[in-house]
């Protein structure tokens, strides 16, 4: 589908609650761009987002002011934004063992030789105690 790029940042914004005075930052993990040079590009970018050759960066990010940011999505070519949000930490604490099967062998001899872990090695699957 033929797409504007400022048209499918501002409908995502939308969709979330967000405005152009939200941005904190637009870039990648090298770089940071101006952002009203950017939403300017990106007013003049028309591109199909649809399946075939990837046509906006995957790596472009729009950080938001309260620490949550969009990030390009892509699957066969099709493109999108995704908001990802700044997970909070759990109210609930519980201990965990490790499976022998699933923790990778390097792993397995650092917690035995260095941590004494082996008999917490042995469980089929990781899971969280009912305790």
């Amino acid at each position: 589908m033929i797409t504007n790029l400022a048209d499918e940042i501002f409908q995502i914004f939308n969709r979330y609650g967000y405005t152009r005075d939200d941005i904190a930052w637009i870039g990648n993990a090298y770089c940071e761009v101006d952002v009203g040079w950017f939403l300017a590009v990106a007013d003049n970018t028309i591109y199909d987002n649809g399946y075939g050759t990837t046509e906006i960066p995957t790596d472009l990010v729009i950080m938001m002011n309260d620490g949550n940011w969009f990030s390009r999505r892509e699957y066969d070519g099709a493109e999108w934004f995704v908001l990802n949000t700044v997970p909070s930490r759990p109210a609930i604490k519980k201990d965990f063992t490790y499976d022998k099967l699933a923790v990778p062998y390097e792993v397995q001899d650092r917690l035995v030789r260095e941590l004494d872990y082996y008999p917490y090695i042995r469980s089929l699957t990781w899971y969280v105690s009912n305790s």
